[in-house]
């Protein structure tokens, strides 16, 4: 059963999840009252002289009945006048004032006063003073008190409790006998058996409501705990009747503790059945009560229960305003700390809606701090999704999206306790129906024994077996008419089913013939009009509506004829022909049919059930949630790549592939300039991998392998177009991402590099993971930057220039070499430099690997026909379009196309590059000379 967190203020709970509240005011008063004192002396009116019930108690009733009114100043008067008796044990007044200060809190009495050895001392007092009710109680009371402190199992308890009830009935101590019900009640329901406590309760009502007048303090208790267990079998508005009943006693005797404690429970009860304004009045007036009776916890509690009814009707400022003061009161009352967490809770959601987000966020803080109240997985979650709504409406995605996750991860584990539950219930199930049928074959058994000796008699004596016949006969009359009346109830029933059943049910039996019962839904579902005289075939219209060819109809139909009138290996076999699912008006609708047969006696189908659902709106509602999913995944992987990077690479890298992919479409499509397309995709993919975007790079790509630059042609046009829209999709997908979570750290950066260092520091990443993959490492890198003042169009060209400077020089200085088993450093190591002279910029990038093979690149000068110019040498032939010393094609290198989109680069700015060993020692060196003029007029 479900509950919501008020339900935590007052009641006694089950201890499941968390650990039951141990101190809850019903149950204070309900133990003075039913359990451990169980004296028949709780009588506010007065009682018929034919059944003294109270004889003797006058001092106990007087106690009792101050209690519902004020439970302090009664134990505080009970105290007096006990010590005022001193030890005097035999006074009849003393045992009753022991009695009841030992139901209200035996805390109160010395420790001496509570063994085994002073109860004892008192029952044999009892005894000779003729006193059988006390006596008894005291004796319940020991028995108890031995139970506990062997730690007993709750069958022991139920044990002791029958034994003490017929002892009581058969002595007609009703009110004894109705206390040991009602704790009998109370074992059921922490049990969880919520119809045996209703029982239980309404059997306990049962013998005081013929003992008792109505305004007897006792009946009232029991009648408040008939409500309570009524409304956990979900009838709540014969429990609101009851408790309006109760409470109007209540109130006619101005009982203060008993008004709140009855009016608590209905406030609940109405929350419970969403009339919230009924619930504030109940409330209020527990908070009237407390006020009156100067109880901190009541007044909370009471103001806990206001605050929940307020936020139901969206009074959140109220709610606030009452969660707020509840939490004053009940931490001066030292309420129990799973409460005040709860109220924590129930305050976060009410700032939630008021859209304090940080308030919020700090009551989540404070409730998760108390370690019992977490213990409970669900609340757990209920508070977590609050946290999750603060951090959504305060903009901060990243910890909503994380602790969202923790949310659906406590639901996961909420269903599989709850699947468990469901299957031990299942398996409990399954054995009670069992024993029922064994119970039911025994009862079969003694009728059929008993036949047989009525049948004896009947043999005996003739004239008693006229009479008995007749007897049978109208008998069997009146149980053939009860049967009719039966079957035709039945019949109507089945008809109302039918009738509002939101299922299509047709039935076929022999010859392919329809049952006339169908459901009015099926012909709506089809589209037939079952107003029409003429009866329509409801399954061959299925059929003929249905997106099917003629051959799967015929199927159909073979199938069921060859399993009408057969046994159940035709149907195993036949019904894999039988379609799940179906479509009509040409997809617009889906179908799902279930197919069920049905036997006669001879274990032959006699029919066959079809159940049509109509599921288009479900499945459309599942598509929409995994499209939503699929979405949101690759937003989150979109999320992630860019989390791992500086802002301002990602949004760079977004500005360069919008620069590039509106002028690669119409290469694409147009089948031209495909060397100049080939270079922007090699130089698109080389950005991505410098940052990390696996998944963009690996589309690149992709997209190269489409381009045939032998052939000057496209592979596959459709699939070369349908992967650039999938590049140009994800680039969207970067950029809005960017624009959302990164703008403000955009502006505040200036979302761009601005010197030589800066570039350097958001592309190293790459290169450092690709030589660590290797079994390398990036030992140095050495940055030299002599400019002062870079312009916008030389750090453009550097990141190009470091962009497929670096990853050739991590390929081909270190890790395909050491491939090829050659003796590398484990350690790169890289050197970077910029200066500037009167007419140009220069740049250089050295590495210290296995250096430039000369004979292999004029080996491949000489395949290509490249000739150097004046200011070349032979090495630099790795400019030219397919140049590459590569053993095989990688993501990274392989292709002869990085080096050469770098030198078209740098020649549209009108520079030069040249490739050639290291001057300063051992390995290669990239060199740039840009122009001034030039490069600043770009």
């Amino acid at each position: 059963m479900v509950r919501n967190s008020v339900l935590n203020l007052l009641r006694p709970k089950k201890q499941t999840g968390l650990v039951a509240i141990a101190a809850w005011p019903r149950m204070c008063f309900c133990l003075l009252i039913l359990i451990l004192g169980l004296t028949p002396s709780f009588v506010l009116g007065q009682v018929t002289a034919a059944e003294p019930l109270d004889a003797g108690m006058e001092l106990y009733r007087d106690l009792t009945v101050r209690a519902g009114d004020d439970p302090s100043l009664a134990k505080a008067e009970a105290l007096s006048q006990l010590q005022s008796l001193g030890g005097n044990h035999a006074d009849s007044r003393w045992l009753q004032l022991y009695l009841f200060l030992k139901t209200d809190d035996a805390s109160h009495l010395p420790p001496e006063m509570q063994t085994e050895d002073f109860i004892n001392k008192l029952i044999d007092v009892a005894r000779s003073q003729g006193n059988e009710k006390i006596r008894m109680q005291l004796e319940f009371s020991k028995h108890h008190m031995a139970l506990q402190k062997r730690k007993a199992d709750p069958d022991a308890y139920n044990k002791l409790f029958d034994e003490y009830i017929d002892r009581a009935e058969k002595k007609g101590l009703i009110r004894f006998a109705v206390a040991m019900a009602i704790s009998r009640a109370f074992n059921a329901y922490n049990a969880g058996s919520m119809t045996e406590a209703l029982t239980l309760t309404q059997k306990g009502l049962h013998w005081l409501d013929q003992k008792v007048p109505r305004d007897d303090m006792q009946y009232l208790q029991v009648k408040t705990h008939v409500a309570m267990f009524l409304e956990y079998v979900e009838d709540r508005e014969k429990s609101q009747q009851v408790y309006e009943e109760a409470l109007q006693v209540f109130r006619a005797k101005k009982l203060r503790w008993s008004i709140a404690d009855a009016s608590f429970n209905y406030g609940v009860l109405l929350m419970n059945m969403k009339k919230y304004r009924d619930a504030q009045k109940a409330f209020r007036e527990v908070a009237e009560a407390g006020q009156a009776l100067k109880s901190d916890l009541l007044q909370g509690r009471a103001l806990k229960g206001l605050g929940f009814a307020q936020y139901r009707l969206d009074q959140q400022t109220q709610a606030i305003d009452s969660y707020t003061r509840s939490l004053v009161l009940m931490k001066a009352a030292k309420e129990d700390p799973v409460a005040i967490a709860d109220t924590y809770k129930l305050l976060a959601a009410s700032y939630n809606k008021a859209r304090l987000w940080q308030k919020a966020l700090k009551a989540v803080e404070i409730a998760e701090s108390e370690p019992l109240a977490m213990q409970d997985i669900a609340w757990e979650k209920g508070l977590q999704s609050h946290r999750v709504d603060a951090y959504a409406g305060l903009g901060n995605i990243t910890q909503a999206l994380h602790y969202s996750r923790r949310v659906t991860a406590l639901a996961d584990e909420i269903r599989s306790a709850e699947k468990a539950e469901e299957l031990s219930k299942l398996k409990i199930s399954m054995g009670l129906e069992l024993e029922e049928q064994k119970n039911s074959l025994l009862t079969e058994q003694n009728k059929a024994q008993q036949e047989k000796l009525r049948t004896g008699e009947i043999m005996k004596r003739i004239f008693y077996a006229m009479m008995v016949l007749a007897g049978l006969v109208i008998l069997l009359l009146g149980v053939a008419l009860k049967q009719t009346l039966k079957a035709k109830k039945s019949r109507e029933r089945v008809h109302r089913i039918l009738e509002h059943i939101e299922e299509g049910i047709l039935s076929i039996g022999t010859g392919m013939r329809v049952e006339a019962d169908l459901s009015p839904y099926l012909a709506r579902l089809l589209g037939v009009d079952d107003t029409q005289k003429e009866p329509v075939d409801m399954f061959a219209h299925l059929l003929e509506v249905a997106d099917l060819s003629g051959d799967d109809r015929a199927i159909i139909r073979a199938a069921l004829g060859a399993c009408l009138g057969e046994d159940a290996l035709n149907w195993e076999l036949n019904l894999s022909q039988l379609p799940q699912e179906l479509s009509i008006q040409s997809g617009a609708k889906q179908l799902s049919l279930e197919w069920q047969a049905l036997y006669d006696d001879h274990n032959r189908i006699q029919n066959v059930l079809i159940t049509v659902r109509d599921i288009s709106a479900k499945l459309k509602l599942q598509n929409e949630v995994l499209q939503a999913r699929e979405h949101a995944s690759r937003l989150e992987q979109r999320l992630a790549d860019i989390l791992q990077i500086d802002a301002r690479a990602a949004e760079s890298f977004v500005n360069e592939a919008r620069g590039i992919l509106p002028s690669l479409r119409p290469k694409i499509e147009g089948n031209r300039e495909l060397a100049m397309a080939y270079r922007q995709l090699h130089t698109l993919k080389g950005m991505a991998r410098s940052l990390g975007f696996k998944e963009m790079s690996s589309l690149v790509h992709a997209m190269e392998d489409q381009v045939d630059l032998d052939a000057r042609s496209i592979k596959q046009k459709t699939k070369a177009l349908e992967i650039l829209s999938e590049i140009e999709h994800t680039v969207q997908e970067y950029s809005e991402i960017i624009e959302k979570v990164y703008f403000r750290q955009s502006e505040a950066a200036g979302a761009r590099a601005l010197s030589l260092v800066d570039l350097v520091a958001t592309s190293i990443v790459p290169i450092r993971s690709m030589l660590e993959r290797a079994g390398m490492e990036l030992a140095q890198v050495n940055v030299q930057d002599h400019v002062s003042n870079w312009p916008r169009e030389w750090l453009d060209a550097v990141q190009i220039l470091l962009l497929h400077g670096m990853t050739n020089c991590a390929d081909h200085g270190y890790i395909l070499p050491r491939r090829r088993g050659r003796d590398v450093k484990r350690q790169a190591a890289l050197s970077i430099k910029a200066f500037q002279t009167a007419d140009a910029l220069h740049i250089e990038l050295s590495d210290d690997g296995v250096g430039v093979d000369l004979e292999k690149l004029s080996e491949l000068a000489q395949r290509l026909a490249f000739v150097p110019e004046p200011h070349e040498t032979v090495a630099d032939v790795v400019f030219m379009d397919g140049a590459s010393t590569a053993d095989q094609v990688s993501t990274s290198s392989g292709r002869g196309m990085g080096m050469s989109a770098l030198k078209h680069t740098i020649l549209d700015m009108h520079g030069t590059v040249n490739f050639r060993p290291n001057p300063m020692g051992q390995g290669s060196s990239l060199v740039v000379r840009l122009p001034l003029n030039v490069s600043r007029a770009a």
